[in-house]
């Protein structure tokens, strides 16, 4: 399986996470992973950002597949089906509420592909170190607030 999957406990309510994550625009203030997103989180709509891998940043097209506020967000790309068997990817975050206001974050990929099989045991460890940077970022943005 080609996955990525983190999690963090936040001190902070699943509301206050959801309305930093889900402030698109606000992503290139905090976001060290994603950035200049264009396009609404509402299901069947497209989603374009840049996604930095190292010192790159490749663009992507994304059709969000569910949106559970407050609880999960996913989208799935490339937006275009013709790509499906080169590079896909299942991006999914998924908020749980626990006691004394904490919620822990679940972040993570389930991708696809002859590009990722190729090279995942040099971008599977990068992108998990990335996504757990995300998250980090995504909670002291949320602490900040």
């Amino acid at each position: 399986m080609l996955d990525v999957t983190t999690s963090l406990t936040m001190k902070a309510t699943p509301e206050a996470i959801w309305h930093v994550l889900t402030d698109l625009p606000g992503h290139d203030a905090w976001d060290p992973l994603m950035r200049g997103f264009r396009g609404r989180l509402d299901v069947g709509e497209t989603v374009r950002f840049s996604i930095g891998l190292g010192p790159a940043r490749l663009p992507v097209s994304a059709r969000v597949m569910q949106v559970d506020v407050q609880r999960e967000l996913r989208w799935a790309g490339p937006s275009s089906t013709g790509f499906h068997s080169v590079v896909r990817g299942e991006h999914w975050f998924r908020l749980t509420e626990l006691a004394d206001g904490e919620t822990r974050f679940d972040h993570g990929e389930h991708w696809s592909g002859v590009v990722p099989r190729a090279l995942w045991r040099v971008i599977g460890p990068r992108l998990h170190a990335d996504y757990d940077a995300m998250n980090r970022a995504l909670a002291k943005r949320v602490a900040s607030r």
